[in-house]
Protein backbone atom coordinates (compact mmCIF):
# COMPACT_ATOMS: atom_id res chain seq x y z
CA UNK A 1 0.00 0.00 0.00
CA UNK A 2 1.12 3.44 -0.77
CA UNK A 3 1.12 6.24 1.78
CA UNK A 4 -1.20 9.05 1.04
CA UNK A 5 1.13 11.63 2.55
CA UNK A 6 3.30 13.73 0.25
CA UNK A 7 6.84 14.58 1.23
CA UNK A 8 7.08 18.04 2.62
CA UNK A 9 10.36 19.96 2.03
CA UNK A 10 11.52 22.18 4.84
CA UNK A 11 12.84 25.51 3.52
CA UNK A 12 16.52 26.16 4.54
CA UNK A 13 17.31 29.36 6.30
CA UNK A 14 19.04 31.86 3.95
CA UNK A 15 21.83 34.12 5.34
CA UNK A 16 20.67 37.60 5.92
CA UNK A 17 22.59 40.08 3.85
CA UNK A 18 23.73 42.99 5.94
CA UNK A 19 23.34 46.31 4.33
CA UNK A 20 26.30 48.66 4.98
CA UNK A 21 25.81 52.32 5.35
CA UNK A 22 27.36 55.00 3.20
CA UNK A 23 29.60 56.01 6.10
CA UNK A 24 31.09 52.51 6.17
CA UNK A 25 31.98 52.58 2.46
CA UNK A 26 33.41 56.07 2.77
CA UNK A 27 35.66 54.87 5.61
CA UNK A 28 36.84 51.89 3.56
CA UNK A 29 37.68 54.10 0.59
CA UNK A 30 39.53 56.56 2.81
CA UNK A 31 41.50 53.74 4.46
CA UNK A 32 42.44 52.29 1.07
CA UNK A 33 43.64 55.68 -0.19
CA UNK A 34 45.71 56.21 2.97
CA UNK A 35 47.39 52.83 2.54
CA UNK A 36 48.18 53.50 -1.09
CA UNK A 37 49.59 56.94 -0.36
CA UNK A 38 51.75 55.52 2.47
CA UNK A 39 53.10 52.79 0.19
CA UNK A 40 53.82 55.36 -2.53
CA UNK A 41 55.70 57.61 -0.11
CA UNK A 42 57.76 54.68 1.20
CA UNK A 43 58.58 53.59 -2.35
CA UNK A 44 59.68 57.09 -3.33
CA UNK A 45 61.79 57.44 -0.17
CA UNK A 46 63.51 54.09 -0.71
CA UNK A 47 64.17 54.94 -4.36
CA UNK A 48 65.68 58.31 -3.41
CA UNK A 49 67.77 56.62 -0.72
CA UNK A 50 69.06 54.10 -3.25
CA UNK A 51 69.93 56.82 -5.77
CA UNK A 52 71.73 58.90 -3.13
CA UNK A 53 73.63 55.81 -1.96
CA UNK A 54 74.76 54.98 -5.49
CA UNK A 55 75.86 58.58 -6.12
CA UNK A 56 77.76 58.63 -2.82
CA UNK A 57 79.47 55.32 -3.64
CA UNK A 58 80.50 56.54 -7.10
CA UNK A 59 81.86 59.79 -5.65
CA UNK A 60 83.72 57.84 -2.98
CA UNK A 61 85.34 55.63 -5.61
CA UNK A 62 86.34 58.60 -7.75
CA UNK A 63 87.47 60.89 -4.89
CA UNK A 64 88.93 58.32 -2.50
CA UNK A 65 92.43 59.57 -1.68
CA UNK A 66 95.36 57.20 -2.11
CA UNK A 67 98.58 57.66 -0.19
CA UNK A 68 101.70 58.42 -2.25
CA UNK A 69 103.73 55.58 -3.71
CA UNK A 70 107.47 55.47 -3.07
CA UNK A 71 109.99 53.71 -5.31
CA UNK A 72 113.75 53.24 -4.90
CA UNK A 73 115.81 53.72 -8.07
CA UNK A 74 119.44 54.11 -7.01
CA UNK A 75 121.38 53.24 -3.86
CA UNK A 76 125.15 53.04 -3.61
CA UNK A 77 127.98 52.69 -1.11
CA UNK A 78 131.00 53.67 -3.29
CA UNK A 79 133.86 52.62 -0.96
CA UNK A 80 132.36 49.30 0.08
CA UNK A 81 135.26 47.39 -1.47
CA UNK A 82 137.85 49.23 0.64
CA UNK A 83 138.78 48.04 4.10
CA UNK A 84 139.19 51.62 5.38
CA UNK A 85 136.17 53.01 3.58
CA UNK A 86 134.42 53.87 6.83
CA UNK A 87 136.70 56.91 7.23
CA UNK A 88 135.05 58.67 4.29
CA UNK A 89 131.90 56.59 4.02
CA UNK A 90 129.10 57.87 1.80
CA UNK A 91 125.69 56.33 1.13
CA UNK A 92 123.77 57.89 -1.75
CA UNK A 93 120.23 57.14 -2.90
CA UNK A 94 117.62 58.25 -5.40
CA UNK A 95 113.92 57.59 -4.82
CA UNK A 96 110.58 58.99 -5.99
CA UNK A 97 107.20 59.84 -4.51
CA UNK A 98 104.23 59.36 -6.83
CA UNK A 99 100.77 60.91 -6.41
CA UNK A 100 98.55 58.48 -8.31
CA UNK A 101 95.28 60.31 -7.55
CA UNK A 102 93.39 61.78 -10.50
CA UNK A 103 91.79 64.83 -8.89
CA UNK A 104 93.47 65.02 -5.48
CA UNK A 105 96.62 66.92 -4.60
CA UNK A 106 98.95 66.25 -1.67
CA UNK A 107 100.65 68.70 0.68
CA UNK A 108 103.91 67.45 2.22
CA UNK A 109 105.19 69.10 5.38
CA UNK A 110 108.70 67.72 4.72
CA UNK A 111 110.40 64.42 4.00
CA UNK A 112 112.99 62.92 6.36
CA UNK A 113 115.32 60.06 5.48
CA UNK A 114 117.06 57.40 7.56
CA UNK A 115 119.18 54.38 6.64
CA UNK A 116 119.35 51.18 8.72
CA UNK A 117 121.60 48.16 8.84
CA UNK A 118 120.33 45.12 10.75
CA UNK A 119 117.60 47.30 12.35
CA UNK A 120 120.25 49.71 13.69
CA UNK A 121 120.07 53.27 12.39
CA UNK A 122 123.38 54.36 10.92
CA UNK A 123 122.30 57.56 9.17
CA UNK A 124 119.65 60.28 9.32
CA UNK A 125 118.85 63.39 7.27
CA UNK A 126 116.19 65.84 8.38
CA UNK A 127 114.18 67.66 5.68
CA UNK A 128 115.44 66.01 2.54
CA UNK A 129 112.81 68.16 0.85
CA UNK A 130 111.19 71.29 2.29
CA UNK A 131 107.36 71.46 2.49
CA UNK A 132 105.81 71.34 -0.98
CA UNK A 133 102.61 70.65 -2.91
CA UNK A 134 102.32 67.74 -5.32
CA UNK A 135 99.63 67.90 -7.97
CA UNK A 136 97.53 64.95 -9.19
CA UNK A 137 99.28 62.32 -11.34
CA UNK A 138 102.67 63.82 -10.50
CA UNK A 139 106.04 62.38 -9.44
CA UNK A 140 108.63 64.06 -7.21
CA UNK A 141 112.27 62.98 -6.98
CA UNK A 142 113.68 62.38 -3.50
CA UNK A 143 117.46 61.99 -3.34
CA UNK A 144 120.24 62.57 -0.84
CA UNK A 145 123.56 61.41 0.56
CA UNK A 146 124.42 60.23 4.05
CA UNK A 147 127.90 61.42 4.93
CA UNK A 148 129.83 63.13 7.69
CA UNK A 149 127.63 63.95 10.68
CA UNK A 150 124.57 62.37 9.07
CA UNK A 151 126.26 58.94 8.88
CA UNK A 152 127.68 57.08 11.87
CA UNK A 153 129.68 54.04 10.72
CA UNK A 154 132.41 52.65 12.95
CA UNK A 155 135.23 50.35 11.90
CA UNK A 156 133.41 47.41 13.50
CA UNK A 157 130.23 48.18 11.57
CA UNK A 158 132.24 48.54 8.37
CA UNK A 159 133.78 45.13 9.02
CA UNK A 160 130.26 43.70 9.16
CA UNK A 161 129.57 45.36 5.79
CA UNK A 162 132.67 43.70 4.38
CA UNK A 163 131.66 40.28 5.75
CA UNK A 164 128.23 40.53 4.15
CA UNK A 165 129.82 41.78 0.93
CA UNK A 166 132.00 38.66 0.83
CA UNK A 167 128.82 36.58 1.03
CA UNK A 168 127.36 38.33 -2.02
CA UNK A 169 125.31 41.30 -0.89
CA UNK A 170 124.72 43.80 1.92
CA UNK A 171 121.14 44.55 2.92
CA UNK A 172 120.17 48.06 4.00
CA UNK A 173 116.82 49.66 4.75
CA UNK A 174 115.92 53.18 3.69
CA UNK A 175 113.07 54.86 5.59
CA UNK A 176 111.28 57.91 4.19
CA UNK A 177 108.82 59.63 6.51
CA UNK A 178 106.56 62.63 6.09
CA UNK A 179 103.27 64.19 7.17
CA UNK A 180 100.77 64.83 4.38
CA UNK A 181 97.39 66.43 3.77
CA UNK A 182 95.04 65.68 0.87
CA UNK A 183 93.60 68.58 -1.16
CA UNK A 184 90.21 67.97 -2.79
CA UNK A 185 89.06 71.13 -4.58
CA UNK A 186 89.03 73.74 -1.78
CA UNK A 187 88.92 71.22 1.08
CA UNK A 188 92.05 70.02 2.91
CA UNK A 189 92.06 66.83 4.95
CA UNK A 190 93.63 66.33 8.34
CA UNK A 191 97.30 65.37 8.58
CA UNK A 192 98.35 61.76 7.96
CA UNK A 193 101.69 60.19 8.80
CA UNK A 194 103.42 58.38 5.92
CA UNK A 195 106.30 55.96 6.55
CA UNK A 196 107.87 54.08 3.62
CA UNK A 197 110.30 51.17 4.19
CA UNK A 198 112.66 50.28 1.35
CA UNK A 199 114.68 47.08 1.75
CA UNK A 200 117.70 47.35 -0.54
CA UNK A 201 120.34 44.83 -1.52
CA UNK A 202 123.79 46.15 -2.46
CA UNK A 203 126.24 44.06 -4.46
CA UNK A 204 130.00 43.64 -4.10
CA UNK A 205 130.59 46.71 -6.26
CA UNK A 206 128.63 48.88 -3.82
CA UNK A 207 125.75 49.42 -6.26
CA UNK A 208 122.10 48.49 -5.85
CA UNK A 209 121.17 45.01 -7.04
CA UNK A 210 118.84 44.56 -10.00
CA UNK A 211 116.29 42.84 -7.76
CA UNK A 212 116.00 46.00 -5.63
CA UNK A 213 116.13 48.61 -8.38
CA UNK A 214 112.84 50.44 -9.18
CA UNK A 215 111.14 48.43 -6.46
CA UNK A 216 108.09 49.85 -4.74
CA UNK A 217 108.58 50.59 -1.05
CA UNK A 218 105.73 49.35 1.17
CA UNK A 219 104.11 51.84 3.50
CA UNK A 220 104.03 51.16 7.19
CA UNK A 221 100.46 50.69 8.38
CA UNK A 222 98.96 52.87 11.05
CA UNK A 223 99.77 51.57 14.51
CA UNK A 224 102.28 49.02 13.18
CA UNK A 225 105.35 48.51 15.34
CA UNK A 226 108.83 47.86 14.11
CA UNK A 227 109.50 45.39 16.90
CA UNK A 228 107.39 42.39 17.71
CA UNK A 229 105.27 42.56 20.83
CA UNK A 230 107.39 40.01 22.67
CA UNK A 231 110.62 41.81 21.85
CA UNK A 232 109.14 45.18 22.78
CA UNK A 233 107.91 43.75 26.08
CA UNK A 234 111.35 42.31 26.87
CA UNK A 235 113.19 45.54 26.08
CA UNK A 236 110.77 47.51 28.25
CA UNK A 237 111.26 44.99 31.04
CA UNK A 238 115.04 45.39 30.89
CA UNK A 239 114.70 49.18 30.98
CA UNK A 240 112.37 49.09 34.00
CA UNK A 241 114.70 46.65 35.75
CA UNK A 242 117.74 48.87 35.25
CA UNK A 243 115.77 51.93 36.37
CA UNK A 244 114.87 50.26 39.65
CA UNK A 245 118.48 49.19 40.20
CA UNK A 246 119.65 52.75 39.55
CA UNK A 247 117.15 54.18 42.02
CA UNK A 248 117.85 51.85 44.93
CA UNK A 249 121.40 50.73 44.13
CA UNK A 250 122.79 47.23 43.88
CA UNK A 251 121.92 44.78 46.64
CA UNK A 252 123.61 41.55 47.77
CA UNK A 253 122.97 38.43 45.72
CA UNK A 254 120.75 37.01 48.47
CA UNK A 255 118.58 39.19 50.65
CA UNK A 256 116.17 37.97 53.31
CA UNK A 257 112.71 39.52 52.99
CA UNK A 258 109.77 38.29 55.06
CA UNK A 259 111.41 34.93 55.62
CA UNK A 260 112.08 34.39 51.92
CA UNK A 261 115.37 34.30 50.07
CA UNK A 262 115.49 36.42 46.92
CA UNK A 263 117.62 35.68 43.90
CA UNK A 264 120.30 37.93 42.44
CA UNK A 265 119.10 41.39 41.44
CA UNK A 266 122.31 42.96 40.19
CA UNK A 267 122.51 44.92 36.90
CA UNK A 268 121.93 43.02 33.67
CA UNK A 269 125.26 42.14 32.00
CA UNK A 270 125.86 44.05 28.72
CA UNK A 271 126.18 40.89 26.65
CA UNK A 272 122.84 39.59 27.93
CA UNK A 273 121.12 42.92 27.28
CA UNK A 274 122.53 42.93 23.73
CA UNK A 275 121.21 39.40 23.15
CA UNK A 276 117.78 40.50 24.32
CA UNK A 277 117.63 43.62 22.17
CA UNK A 278 119.02 41.94 19.05
CA UNK A 279 116.58 39.04 19.19
CA UNK A 280 113.86 39.26 16.56
CA UNK A 281 111.27 37.25 18.46
CA UNK A 282 111.72 36.26 22.08
CA UNK A 283 108.97 33.65 22.03
CA UNK A 284 110.21 31.85 18.93
CA UNK A 285 113.84 32.11 20.03
CA UNK A 286 113.01 30.31 23.31
CA UNK A 287 115.20 32.33 25.62
CA UNK A 288 117.21 30.08 27.87
CA UNK A 289 116.85 29.84 31.63
CA UNK A 290 119.81 32.13 32.18
CA UNK A 291 118.04 35.11 30.61
CA UNK A 292 114.77 34.36 32.35
CA UNK A 293 116.51 34.15 35.72
CA UNK A 294 118.23 37.47 35.19
CA UNK A 295 114.94 39.14 34.43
Amino acid sequence: MYSSRLPVSTPQSQPIKRQHTARYYAHRVKESLTTRVSKLICTIFLALLLVVGMITFILWLSLRPHRPRFHIHQFSVPDLNQATGFENAVISFNASARNANHNIGIYYDSIDGAVYYKDQRIGFISSLLPPFYQGPKNTTTVDGSFTGASLTVSSQRWSEFMNDRAKGNVVFRLDLTSTIRFKISTWNSKRHRVHANCDIGVGQDGQILATSKDKRCPLKKKGQRTMTKSKHFTVRKVERFEKKITERGAVPEKTAKSGKVDSAVGPVPPEVKQRLKSSTDIQSAKVDDELIALL
